[in-house]
């Protein structure tokens, strides 16, 4: 690869497992990250695992744009994603958004069986193929159709749902049957009915999901093996009929856990196929397995990924309003949510504790954060001293704007809170510190200073924490790096503290 090329991240969100990889604009991988997915710590885990990958790759190379597949409806314009099927967590979560907030680059997001088939049409088995489409059957079964090297989408969130299609009027639908869930219980069951069975022993020999025990059954020739192959084949060839029904594509691409059975899954599938489609329509297209195999929803995010900076573009894109504001009450309260309950308990515990021994208080930040800290100082200061047996005597260091400006002007603006701090600060005081990156250097020096003198330092920072954390004798971080959600959040902790003394009798009075 050309030392030079512009280089993306690909994403792959599934039900079961994680990839990020780095490639080029062919999608040639580089580097990748692989993790497994439990489904049961749900959306949180998978976003930490996602952003602790993103820091590494984004340390080992320069990134213009990252695209993503997400496994559940997602509306690929806004990155707004409805739910997951698979995983809990993800309802009204803005993809795009989240990780532009992490990164600070162009993101395009779509679901990941149409990314996986946009990554084997443009460079897998549908390469050559005007119309393909890719069924994926895995955790979930999803599919994607390509015309002429661009995705079909229909109306938001989603398209190509073949999964949800049903077998039956009343009956299950094809993910119920097919997917790899779906397998591993029929597999199950197949051992509990017969115990001394190839399938049996083959579990007892490998801990492993049952779908994965099915291709090593049909080697060693067990007709309980070769009966279940028959009924996935039957119900993915009648589910592919209305494909071909609705496109008649030009090829259907396997991918998907399930399609590593190759040939004898797909063989069995055109065996069965023609039945279920109407004459004039034969022959049915080639039914094969994916050539990008694992590699089809990351290599199709890569080339997702060079339409990132077009996509991101307001002037190219289909922006709505409504969304963004509901995408935004969504991402806040998501922050909301997440903030610690008992270290905001605590800090409310040394404000009662800085009360009792008439300590001083001094709040500061910068930007917004500077006008948190005078609200929360004129709210501890008024409101919630009016409550108690005594005052709070607390002070917002970025009010005095004579003094920040000489201090600035005539030594250095890292020292604007600094100088005002050996003025006034004691050993004991307490010295809070509001901050989005929790980098800044005029409030590292100061919290040094603090560290040094004796002050109890609270630093309430965003997500990425920085350097205030680990100066701070107690930190609340905020889980974003988006600097509206964390100031937001910064004023809720701060009424939350101030109300405590407002509404709660036992702290009015004196301990």
């Amino acid at each position: 690869m050309n030392e030079h090329a512009e280089l993306y991240i690909g994403i792959e969100i599934g039900g079961t497992k994680l990839q990020l990889v780095v490639g080029d604009k062919n999608a040639t991988i580089i580097d990748r990250i692989r993790c497994q997915v439990q489904a049961h710590e749900g959306a949180e885990h998978i976003r930490e695992q996602v952003q602790h990958g993103l820091d590494q790759l984004l340390k080992r190379h320069t990134i213009k744009a990252i695209g993503v597949g997400f496994g559940g409806p997602i509306d690929w314009q806004t990155g707004a994603i409805q739910l997951s099927h698979q995983v809990g967590g993800w309802e009204n979560i803005n993809l795009k958004h989240w990780l532009n907030e992490i990164s600070g680059l162009p993101v395009a997001a779509d679901n990941d069986a149409n990314t996986a088939a946009l990554g084997e049409a443009i460079i897998g088995q549908g390469k050559s193929i005007d119309k393909v489409f890719y069924i994926t059957i895995g955790s979930g079964i999803g599919g994607g159709l390509v015309m002429n090297g661009s995705l079909y989408h229909g109306r938001v969130p989603g398209e190509c749902e073949i999964g949800h299609i049903r077998l039956t009027k009343a009956g299950n639908t094809l993910e119920e049957s097919c997917s790899g869930w779906a397998v591993n219980k029929k597999v199950a069951e197949i051992i509990a009915k017969e115990p001394g069975g190839i399938l049996a022993q083959l579990a007892g020999q490998h801990r492993v999901p049952g779908a994965m025990l099915l291709q090593p059954a049909l080697q060693k020739h067990d007709p309980m093996a070769f009966q279940l192959l028959h009924e996935i084949a039957d119900d993915l060839a009648f589910a592919l009929s209305h494909v071909v029904h609705l496109f008649n594509p030009g090829i259907i691409v396997l991918g998907g856990g399930l399609s590593l059975l190759g040939e004898t899954l797909t063989k069995a599938i055109i065996e069965r196929m023609p039945q279920y489609v109407m004459q004039a329509l034969h022959p049915i297209p080639p039914v094969v397995v994916a050539g990008l195999t694992e590699d089809a929803v990351p290599a199709g995010a890569l080339l997702l990924a060079t339409q990132a900076p077009i996509l991101s573009s307001p002037k190219k894109t289909n922006y709505n309003m409504k969304d963004f504001v509901s995408n935004y009450i969504a991402q806040q309260k998501a922050a909301l949510e997440d903030l610690p309950v008992e270290e905001i308990e605590q800090l409310i515990l040394t404000f009662q504790q800085a009360l009792k021994n008439d300590s001083q208080i001094f709040v500061f930040g910068n930007g917004g954060s500077a006008s948190n800290a005078s609200h929360f100082v004129t709210d501890l200061g008024k409101s919630a001293s009016d409550n108690c047996y005594r005052r709070f005597r607390c002070l917002s260091l970025n009010e005095n704007l004579s003094w920040i400006t000489a201090i600035g002007n005539d030594y250095a603006y890292e020292d604007i809170y600094l100088r005002q701090l050996e003025n006034y600060a004691r050993p004991g005081d307490l010295v809070m510190v509001l901050s989005v990156s929790g980098d800044s250097p005029n409030l590292v020096k100061a919290a040094q200073h603090c560290n040094k003198n004796g002050m109890h330092l609270i630093a309430l920072t965003g997500g990425k924490k920085g350097r205030l954390a680990s100066l701070a004798n107690q930190c609340i971080v905020i889980n974003s790096t988006h600097y509206g959600r964390v100031e937001d959040c910064q004023m809720h902790i701060c009424h939350m503290i101030c109300y405590a003394f407002i509404e709660e009798v036992s702290l009015q009075k004196e301990v």
